[in-house]
């Protein structure tokens, strides 16, 4: 009795928000404290097959489309399972509220978006080539080849989406009778960029492993092919300088071997 009483919350994003480092993650009181690829914390209000909505302080919520939920897809039905309220989630912000006083800043939860220091460029079809590894997910299969979505491509209204087509003949090292049966809708895949159509605006995708395995390959003999000259200019200098070994450090290799195949099957079908 007559002892003196402070409010306190045990929340989870209360607590985090005055952890080791309180200036990482912001917990803006206000729309006009934020900014467009800026990290923030909060909370789990809600969520449900549109998406889900955050937290980030007592003034101030945030909404997740079900699209930035995640990398991998995943079904609607489950979103509620994956983002119980209460759960504390680190965000990037990816669109400042606009269209009104009730509109909410747009959020996303993806790792590829939260990961790092800034939020990472949206990946292009101009910035795409043959050789390039990507990763997607599966949107359909059907009897000529598997249609997969690149991840970091546009999303939302006006955005260019990455769809690329991979044929039947560039699905698998071994001959599959029955795509169907090995693929299916929103599995995460793994490729290589055979070619791209700049004019059509195609992407030819193959998900062999061998192709993988060789690019994983190439890029291993150029890094030692740079060592070996590394080390052997190195070693011409001391050889010249003798015991005064001024200057030999060897130069580093720039050179890339971009001679990728080119061996895309010609595909006449539109992705509806």
């Amino acid at each position: 009795r007559g002892r003196p009483l402070a409010d306190v919350s045990l929340r989870a994003s209360s607590v985090a928000a005055f952890g080791d480092a309180p200036g990482e993650h912001a917990r803006p009181l206000e729309a006009a404290e934020l900014q467009e690829g800026q990290l923030v914390r909060g909370y789990v209000k809600e969520a449900s097959a549109r998406g889900a909505f955050v937290s980030l302080s007592r003034s101030l919520d945030g909404f997740v489309p079900l699209r930035q939920i995640s990398d991998e897809f995943i079904d609607e039905k489950g979103v509620s399972a994956m983002l119980p309220p209460g759960t504390l989630v680190v965000a990037r912000v990816v669109k400042l509220a606009s269209g009104g006083a009730n509109a909410l800043p747009s959020l996303s939860l993806k790792r590829s978006d939260v990961e790092g220091g800034t939020m990472r460029k949206r990946l292009t079809f101009e910035a795409l080539h043959a050789g390039r590894a990507v990763t997607g997910f599966v949107r359909k299969v059907v009897d000529f080849g598997v249609f997969v979505r690149l991840h970091g491509g546009g999303e939302g209204k006006g955005a260019e989406r990455l769809d690329a087509l991979c044929h039947s003949s560039e699905a698998s090292d071994s001959k599959l009778t029955d795509l169907a049966a090995t693929f299916k809708a929103g599995d995460v895949v793994r490729g290589v960029i055979l070619k791209t159509d700049a004019e059509k605006r195609r992407i030819s995708l193959s998900l062999k492993p061998s192709r993988l395995r060789e690019l994983a390959g190439s890029d291993d003999e150029e890094e030692e092919e740079a060592e070996s000259e590394e080390e052997a200019e190195a070693a011409d200098g001391e050889e010249a300088d003798g015991s005064d070994s001024g200057d030999s450090a060897g130069e580093e290799s720039d050179e890339e071997d971009e001679d990728e195949e080119d061996e895309g099957e010609d595909e006449d079908e539109d992705e509806d």
